[in-house]
C-alpha cells in the first residue's frame, strides 16, 4: 500500500475515533499509529532502514572523501572503497535489525523517541498552563488587555490574549477559559458575539498550531533540526500575521451575522455572569501574570 493511502486511512481512524465514537485523543492517535504500523510495506521499511542508516552513519563517520582533498589518487580511491564498504555494511546491519521489529514494537519505540526528546518540554507547558488557571493569572491578562484597549477593541483584546495564553497552554483549555469573558462582553454590549468567538479562535488555534511548546511545533522544530528560539520568533511572526487575518475576517463575518446568545449545556448565562463577575481583587497582579 502506498503511503498517500496509509494517511488517509490514518487520518479517517483519528476522525471517526474522535468524533464518533467519542474515544480520547490518545487512543485514536495510538490506533492510527498501530494501523500505519502494520499497513506499511517491507519495502518502505527498507528504505526507512537506509535512509536511517546513512544518516547515522554520516554522523558518526562523516561524508564521504572528497577527490579534492587528496593529492594522492590511489589513497583517495582505497579510502573512499573503505568508507563505502563500511557504509554498505553498516546499512545492512541496521536494516536486518529493523526488520526484526514488530509493528507494535515500532510504534512503542518511535512514541519513547518522541517523548524523550520533547516530553519534558510539553509537561513543564502543561504545568504552567495548569498554574495560570488555577491562579487566576489567565483570567487577570485577559481582563487586563480588554481594559486596555476597551470594550470598542473587544475582538482585538481577545484575539492578542487567546493568542498569548495558547503558547504555554492547550488551545482547547483556553478556548474554555475565554467563552464565559466573551459572552460576559456580549452581555454588556449587547453586539459581536460572534466577533469575540472567531477572534479566541484566530489568535489561540496559531499560536497553538505555530509556536512551542506546544506539541506540534515541537515535533516539526526537533524533525527539522530548527534551534527552538528560531521556531519561536518564527512563530509568533508568521501566527501573528495569520491571527491578524482571521480577525478581519472575523469583523467581515460579524457585520453580516447575527449569533444570539443562548444558555448552553455546561453553563447557565447566569454562571457565566457569575463567573464573569468574579473579583479583581481575587485575581494576581498582571506582572506576575
Amino acid at each position: 500500500m502506498d503511503a498517500i493511502s496509509i494517511l488517509v486511512i490514518s487520518i479517517l481512524i483519528v476522525v471517526i475515533g474522535i468524533l464518533v465514537l467519542r474515544l480520547h485523543a490518545f487512543l485514536a492517535l495510538t490506533f492510527a499509529a498501530l494501523a500505519a504500523a502494520f499497513l506499511t510495506t517491507d519495502t518502505a521499511l527498507d528504505h526507512y532502514a537506509q535512509d536511517e542508516a546513512i544518516i547515522a552513519f554520516t554522523k558518526m563517520h562523516g561524508a564521504e572523501p572528497l577527490a579534492d582533498a587528496y593529492s594522492d589518487s590511489d589513497l583517495f580511491e582505497k579510502d573512499l572503497a573503505d568508507y563505502v564498504a563500511h557504509r554498505r555494511e553498516a546499512i545492512e546491519v541496521y536494516k536486518k535489525d529493523y526488520r526484526q521489529q514488530t509493528p507494535m514494537m515500532r510504534v512503542a519505540l518511535g512514541f519513547g523517541a518522541t517523548c524523550g526528546k520533547i516530553g519534558i518540554l510539553i509537561a513543564m507547558a502543561s504545568i504552567i498552563g495548569k498554574c495560570l488557571l488555577d491562579s487566576g493569572a489567565a483570567d487577570r491578562i485577559v481582563r487586563t488587555v480588554l481594559n486596555w484597549l476597551g470594550e470598542k477593541n473587544a475582538g482585538t483584546a481577545f484575539m492578542g490574549s487567546g493568542f498569548l495564553l495558547s503558547i504555554p497552554v492547550f488551545f482547547d483549555t483556553v478556548f474554555y477559559l475565554m467563552i464565559p469573558l466573551a459572552k460576559a462582553t456580549r452581555l454588556r454590549t449587547g453586539k459581536n458575539y460572534l466577533l469575540f468567538i472567531l477572534a479566541i479562535v484566530a489568535g489561540g488555534s496559531m499560536a497553538h498550531s505555530l509556536v512551542p511548546p506546544t506539541p506540534g511545533p515541537l515535533i516539526v522544530a526537533e524533525e527539522f533540526n530548527v534551534n527552538l528560539i528560531t521556531m519561536i520568533i518564527a512563530g509568533c511572526c508568521v501566527g501573528l500575521c495569520s491571527s491578524v487575518a482571521g480577525l478581519t475576517f472575523a469583523k467581515w463575518i460579524n457585520r453580516r451575522m447575527e449569533i444570539p446568545l443562548r444558555d448552553s449545556a455546561d453553563a447557565s448565562l447566569d454562571e457565566l455572569e457569575a463567573q464573569a463577575a468574579r473579583s479583581e481583587q481575587d485575581l494576581p497582579p498582571f506582572w506576575l501574570s
